[in-house]
């Protein structure tokens, strides 16, 4: 079996015998290098600098960038309005302790039938707020409103034991509902 020198890199650094060891000592490194250093030399990187660290994107600069492919405009994301719902410290339970975090759940929208809702958790609250907001706009939907403020037909849905029932009411009548929905 011949060595794949691509995936069978090896340093051996050898240790002749001196005065302190009488033995003869060889070290051998594997695969310590990556196939894709050759490629990041290519676009310009240079690994082997001690302050070279690899990029980690965050959620919000993804989004950031992905804001051409939204049908809205900078003005129109601007103008949405944002509703905070829920702010609360949330804690996962490890083996070596609790981490704690921020959850946020937002409701963005037009007032006028656009609306999309996002959940966001982080260790900084600004920075959930930032996530919630930007999964908000990518979740947006069209409602479509019967005379610019009811909805057209009953509408029902049930999750696990939660039932929602929407009617169509007619002018003066008002919101019965839970307060976090009367944001929406």
């Amino acid at each position: 079996m011949t060595p794949d020198p691509l995936m069978d890199s090896r340093d051996v650094v050898e240790f002749p015998p001196d005065k302190e060891n009488r033995f003869h000592n060889r070290v051998i490194i594997r695969n310590h290098t990556s196939i894709f250093d050759e490629a990041l030399a290519e676009d310009g990187y240079k690994v082997d600098m001690d302050t070279y660290k690899p990029t980690r994107t965050d959620e919000t600069e993804e989004s950031a960038s992905s804001r051409e492919n939204l049908a809205l405009t900078p003005a129109e994301l601007r103008n949405l309005y944002r509703f905070p719902l829920i702010r609360r410290r949330i804690t996962q339970q490890t083996g070596k302790g609790k981490i704690h975090r921020q959850f946020v759940l937002m409701v963005v929208g037009n007032g006028n039938g656009l609306v999309g809702y996002g959940q966001g958790k982080d260790e900084d609250t600004t920075r959930a707020e930032a996530k919630a907001y930007a999964q908000a706009v990518r979740n947006m939907d069209w409602v479509e409103r019967f005379e610019k403020r009811t909805i057209w037909t009953e509408m029902d849905a049930k999750l696990g034991a939660t039932q929602l029932i929407m009617r169509p009411r007619p002018v003066g009548f008002g919101l019965r509902c839970n307060p976090n929905l009367h944001q929406v």
